[in-house]
């Protein structure tokens, strides 16, 4: 494997890069991008998928020199971190802490009373929030030193809430949601209103954690709340004018309010579908249309057709989405069409889950070896396919897409595909026994032991 090829499937969290290291735990090459995969952050999506940060740990250990990867980690643990790295490099030193290393337990310390001392000033944008990175790092130090932990951090956080009651970056939250996992949701409210009247702080923390839930339970209320067909288009042109993410903007200005395709009359879904064809603007349409239910869309789905080939991205995407878990001639037609003039990229390997056929598998192939890296929509488009179809043919494209694909957590999707096409091979389940993803880990100890009784008959 060159180093090259050894970074790549690192970054992307494939156990064939932990078992090359452990044939190979003195190339110095390995180990140098190596500690560049642990000073960078590698995952697709770090809510869906998690850290990387045990994987790589797990084959630091496998190197000659665990310690030279040591100095370098903290300094960047200790440095100003964005969320992606934070979340990654926490990780590999709560290991090395974990093991017992004390410089790598001292980091947590340091880097707490580094977010405690700022206070109010934390920083908190798109990338960075450092309040929740103070909670994780909190949270870490109660793995060692127990309910103390929890001690200090409600106290410092109450005297916080109390001198900037309405700056909300030093709390959100999530640290009382995992701490009520850990010590038990009753004995952090007992410890809370126990001391509440010794200590204005932790009466401030107490009252804060109150007010949440009350506006957590607000939310869920208004959630229930649904929007007329007038107040759909109304907040879709607004909507529209967003230039990056028009339809992330049409979320945030509803504000949990609903249009159920499932609970509206047919009546309702007509006029709205009427709304979204007769609408010029495509991404206004494109906005109305995704309020569909994949398969309740009322009218003629020719227009969805013509929409599906559109320059508009947003409009072909959601057309697209609309007709996939349609069966039809036409759309298996339209498919092929889009795969051969625009690339597995135009979405059209969605329309593929209802209207595959096994000669669909040369056009599929084709196309997804002429990109490098395999997105999201494609290997989840890809793991739709071949779990609802079987294809000996289809190794080729699954081995591409697990070694292409982003997301570990559709990676798993892909070695269920082989599976289920009968192209699973042992040295796949033996490479995925070392993946950075838990799930897989142990899907693969199941298919080995499955294997092996097979193999015993």
């Amino acid at each position: 494997m060159t180093t090259k090829t050894f970074y790549q499937e690192l970054q992307r969290g494939l156990g064939s890069a932990f078992t090359e290291l452990k044939k190979n735990p003195d190339n110095i090459e390995y180990r140098d991008a190596l500690l560049r995969c642990c000073l960078r952050y590698n995952s697709y999506d770090l809510q869906i998928e998690g850290s990387r940060g045990f994987y790589l740990y797990n084959a630091i250990l496998e190197t000659e020199n665990p310690d030279y990867f040591l100095q370098p980690v903290l300094d960047k643990f200790l440095s100003n971190c964005s969320n992606g790295i934070f979340f990654h490099i926490i990780e590999i030193v709560y290991c090395y802490a974990y093991d017992g290393n004390q410089l790598a337990k001292d980091a947590f310390y340091k880097k707490y009373d580094y977010f405690a001392n700022k206070k109010f000033r934390l920083t908190k944008n798109i990338n960075t929030d450092e309040g929740r990175q103070w909670d994780e790092v909190a949270y870490n130090l109660t793995l060692f030193d127990g309910f103390d932990a929890f001690k200090r951090y409600a106290i410092e956080t109450g005297e916080i809430r109390i001198k900037y009651p309405n700056n909300r970056k030093t709390y959100d939250g999530w640290y009382i949601f995992k701490t009520e996992y850990d010590f038990g949701e009753k004995r952090i409210e007992r410890y809370l209103t126990k001391n509440c009247e010794k200590s204005p702080a932790i009466k401030a923390l107490f009252d804060t954690i109150k007010s949440d839930k009350l506006v957590r339970e607000l939310n869920e209320k208004r959630n229930q709340n649904t929007m007329t067909i007038q107040e759909l288009i109304e907040t879709a042109t607004v909507a529209s004018t967003h230039k990056k993410n028009p339809r992330y903007k049409m979320r945030k200005l509803r504000k949990g309010r609903k249009f159920s395709a499932f609970r509206a009359s047919e009546q309702e879904l007509t006029d709205l579908a009427h709304a979204a064809l007769n609408e010029e603007n495509l991404t206004i349409k494109a906005l109305l249309l995704n309020e569909f239910s994949r398969d309740r869309f009322p009218l003629d789905i020719t227009p969805l057709m013509e929409y599906a080939k559109s320059d508009n991205k947003l409009l072909a995407e959601t057309s697209i989405d609309r007709l996939k878990k349609l069966k039809d001639e036409k759309i298996r037609n339209l498919a092929i069409e889009l795969l051969t003039e625009k690339g597995v990229n135009s979405f059209a390997l969605g329309l593929l889950e209802k209207n595959y056929k096994k000669s669909d598998d040369a056009v599929i192939l084709s196309e997804i070896k002429k990109i490098r890296n395999i997105s999201h929509d494609v290997q989840q488009d890809i793991v739709n396919i071949y779990t609802c179809h079987r294809s000996k043919n289809a190794f080729p494209i699954l081995f591409r897409v697990y070694k292409k694909g982003k997301c570990a957590f559709c990676r798993e999707g892909v070695i269920e595909a082989m599976e289920h096409c009968g192209v699973l091979t042992n040295e796949i389940i033996d490479e995925c026994l070392y993946d950075s993803y838990d799930d897989i880990q142990k899907k693969a100890k199941k298919l080995k032991k499955k294997f092996e009784k097979k193999s015993q008959k």
